[in-house]
């Protein structure tokens, strides 16, 4: 396994951040995953970085906070130093890997993890307020196993050969079991643009999703743009801000999706699965919604705030994708949602528009996309989706039959 260990950690940097020589990393990884984390500052340095930053979490010592605090204000205080020091290095020009577990034990109930929720989305927002200024700055989200995860996939396992499990089929959805991944990265995201190519040269007028379960008809924003496989920094350099990724999104027009939603995968929220969620969408907000297990977790994602019951984000990809042939539900969004077709609840990408716009509710809707606080990826995908889209002269065009592209 230490060779694709290796691969894992050169994809990352060479394809995941695609570090240029003279680069700043910032890294941040759960402290028990040191030991590949100095796999990954090895890639970098190996890559031409010019210096390379660990900055690592600890979940006990957050629990510990929230369950120990004798006072209030004490686990809802985060001091401003940590997105500070991001601001202070975006304007450096630095890289950003986020590597994390895919899922981590919920927030206690109550107000204490609310109030911890609140106060991290509160410091992410400013430093995503500060990043929407820099352009030329490449981000990259991947996942490493964990003991509590890996018991969440595979429960039927000890917890060895369930860690050791995970690992492979991570390793394997990352092409990580190849010869030459960094190479194979590179053609497969090629592809990919030759479809964001097609669609955002037709500018389609809308979608019609539908396999049986999900019939979903919706119509696209004004000068929308797709985006997909990579985005590019305004000097062009191509970066994965998840990786490994195989989708295609862009952002519908508000109050406009209608239809029926089947989800295909479980989503993990705060730690909680809510498994076969169905949502019924009238002019373009929930209408009706149920889940198999989950549903107080469903009503509080929906309620969030004015945008949350409402899609800003729809993504295209095939039926069969490296995540979804290793045959593994990992119960964790990032790599799920590339197991198929997905659409999210709330906040839409501003990149999916044309024309860039400030991150404010009022530009939002002056542009026909949605607003919220949250975005919240629900996967629908399955290998009999069918796409058709539509075409500014009310005809269609096949995207995907039966989960293949046909264009």
């Amino acid at each position: 396994m230490n060779t694709q260990l290796q691969n894992y950690a050169h994809v990352l940097i060479r394809n995941g951040l695609n570090v240029q020589k003279g680069q700043i990393l910032f890294i941040t990884a759960p402290v028990e995953e040191f030991s590949f984390v100095r796999l990954v500052v090895r890639a970098a340095y190996e890559a031409g970085a010019s210096y390379v930053y660990a900055d690592y979490t600890d979940s006990q010592s957050d629990a510990d906070r929230i369950n120990y605090s004798i006072e209030e204000q004490y686990f809802r205080y985060i001091p401003h130093l940590q997105s500070d020091a991001r601001i202070s290095l975006l304007k450096e020009g630095c890289s950003f890997l986020e590597l994390r577990h895919g899922m981590t034990p919920p927030l206690p109930p109550g107000n204490k993890g609310e109030a911890v929720s609140a106060s991290r989305a509160s410091e992410m927002e400013r430093y995503r307020a500060a990043r929407a200024h820099c352009r030329n700055i490449r981000t990259c989200k991947a996942l490493l196993p964990s003991p509590y995860w890996a018991h969440q996939v595979f429960p039927e396992l000890a917890p060895d050969q369930a860690l050791e499990s995970l690992w492979d089929k991570i390793l394997s959805a990352a092409l990580c079991d190849e010869a030459e991944p960094v190479g194979l990265w590179h053609e497969k995201v090629m592809e990919i643009q030759r479809h964001v190519r097609f669609l955002n040269q037709t500018q389609l007028s809308g979608l019609h999703y539908y396999d049986g379960r999900t019939d979903l008809k919706m119509k696209l924003a004004d000068h929308h743009q797709w985006v997909g496989g990579c985005e590019f920094t305004s000097d062009s350099i191509p970066y994965m801000p998840n990786f490994p990724t195989e989708e295609i999104f862009c952002a519908p027009m508000a109050h406009t999706l209608s239809g029926v939603m089947a989800a295909s995968k479980p989503l993990i929220y705060e730690g909680n699965v809510i498994s076969d969620i169905r949502l019924k969408f009238v002019q373009g907000s929930v209408a009706e919604a149920s889940a198999e297990s989950g549903q107080a977790e469903l009503r509080k994602i929906l309620s969030k705030d004015a945008g949350s019951s409402s899609v800003g984000e729809i993504a295209i990809l095939p039926g069969s994708t490296v995540v979804s042939r290793t045959g593994t539900v990992f119960k964790s969004t990032l790599l799920d949602e590339n197991a198929g077709c997905h659409l999210a609840l709330g906040r839409a990408y501003v990149c999916s528009l044309q024309e860039k716009i400030p991150l404010e509710a009022a530009a939002y809707a002056d542009h026909g996309i949605n607003y919220s606080q949250i975005h919240v990826d629900i996967v629908f995908g399955t290998p009999e989706i069918q796409i058709d889209g539509i075409l500014q002269d009310g005809t269609s065009v096949s995207l995907l039959k039966n989960g293949k592209w046909v264009i």
